[in-house]
């Protein structure tokens, strides 16, 4: 494994990103599930399933929706993703 043992700021770096990214897929994907149950539901299980998950409409929808689907909650997960990342990966100052 290409980090195993390490530790240090790029690693914390990369952790805090990887979390935010995740949170933010966690985001996109429910707001997709969202979207498909009430097309679905308004013009059938045709046009829900035409909307693809990968689809540039799908993305700009998001994009442009993103501070409806957010809460303050989010917020929490959000500050626990960051303080764990930056936590595990964190140089101990002892060098074994």
């Amino acid at each position: 494994m290409m980090f195993k043992g390490q530790r240090g700021m790029p690693l914390q770096i990369v952790a805090i990103i990887s979390g935010l990214i995740g949170i933010l897929i966690g985001k996109y994907i429910i707001v997709h599930n969202i979207v498909t149950t009430v097309v679905g539901e308004d013009q059938g299980a045709a046009a829900a399933e035409a909307i693809s998950l990968f689809s540039m409409d799908m993305v700009s929808f998001f994009a442009a929706n993103i501070g409806s689907v957010a809460s303050g909650f989010d917020l929490l997960w959000i500050a626990l993703a960051v303080f764990t990342a930056w936590s595990i990966p964190k140089a101990s100052g002892l060098k074994i």
